[in-house]
């Protein structure tokens, strides 16, 4: 059976849904000639592609899954509340989640005290505020949390906090060469508290600056080793860090194309916080956080 479309309508973005298509045991040797070479190295490494574009209908709660080509429509772009009614706990079939429709920058009135609403807070600022905003989803929620630590080719590793089932995606979303989980609990404000603990301290910062990297994996592995074992040895950690990567999905380094509007492209895959498109050939990277919760994509409708 064949999908027909139909007329051409404009889509608010909602999710970019990408699944593990392979996971293996990476060996990492030093390179012919490498002035550093401290033996082999043996990590996990995930593929990811993306599965289907999660659209929703302008004035309706519903989304919907999209595989096909899309068009980026002429700015302005407005943004949308970014509330669903998903759980925060645990994973979920993003198809059946139900999509505030309201044009909102962050979250609407109605949900700006959401537990979603919460839990990004938490994460997203710095200060008591964002600590009490962790507090309240720990009342509210029952999750388990995971701090990891990447490294994204700078002097110090990036830190960071997310929900344990969503550690690989979440990694996914960044750029980096090789990562590690380094703390689990099930408090959203336990895990918090380390992760500006070991920012303070110097070990890594919560910052970070959003490129796309290409960087020698085995000396990435060497660096990162050592601040892993900076951290276990200050904050007196035991747990097994295992690190791992996200490989990018082509070893090129894409173009980086600014004017998209009114041009039509497939979906290659997603890295690093950029989607991978394709027109007459040639492959852009385009920053997802930009079409994320707008109406920025125009799609053929589908037929029913």
């Amino acid at each position: 059976m064949y999908k027909a479309y139909g007329m051409v309508e404009r889509t608010i973005l909602r999710l970019i849904k990408k699944g593990v298509v392979k996971e293996e045991v990476e060996k990492v040797e030093a390179g012919k000639g490498a002035l550093l070479d401290e033996g082999t190295f043996f990590i996990k490494s995930y593929e990811l592609r993306v599965e289907y574009l999660l659209l929703q209908e302008m004035g309706y709660s519903e989304a919907y899954e999209y595989s096909g080509e899309v068009t980026f429509s002429y700015r302005p772009w407005n943004k949308y509340c970014k509330w669903h009614n998903g759980p925060i706990g645990e994973a979920d079939d993003p198809r059946k989640r139900l999509y505030c429709p309201v044009a909102a920058d962050g979250f609407c009135r109605k949900h700006k005290s959401s537990d979603r609403a919460l839990y990004d807070f938490c994460l997203s600022y710095r200060g008591e505020k964002a600590l009490e905003a962790c507090r309240e989803v720990d009342k509210r929620v029952k999750g388990e949390y995971i701090v990891y630590l990447l490294d994204h080719g700078e002097k110090k590793p990036k830190v960071g906090t997310t929900r344990r089932f969503r550690l690989v995606e979440r990694i996914a979303e960044q750029p980096h060469i090789v990562a590690a989980g380094i703390y689990v609990t099930d408090s959203i404000y336990r895990a918090r508290l380390m992760e500006i603990n070991i920012a303070k301290r110097g070990l890594a910062s919560e910052l970070w600056r959003h490129k796309w990297i290409s960087a020698d994996l085995y000396t990435s592995i060497i660096r990162f080793r050592k601040s892993l074992e900076a951290i276990k040895k200050e904050l007196g950690l035991s747990n097994d860090m295992q690190m791992f990567r996200v490989k990018k999905p082509i070893s090129a380094m894409p173009l980086k194309e600014e004017r998209v509007e009114g041009e039509e492209f497939s979906i290659m895959n997603s890295w690093g916080g950029y989607i991978m498109l394709k027109k007459d050939g040639k492959i852009i990277i385009y920053p997802e956080k930009h079409i994320l919760n707008t109406d920025a994509l125009l799609v053929k409708k589908l037929k029913l």
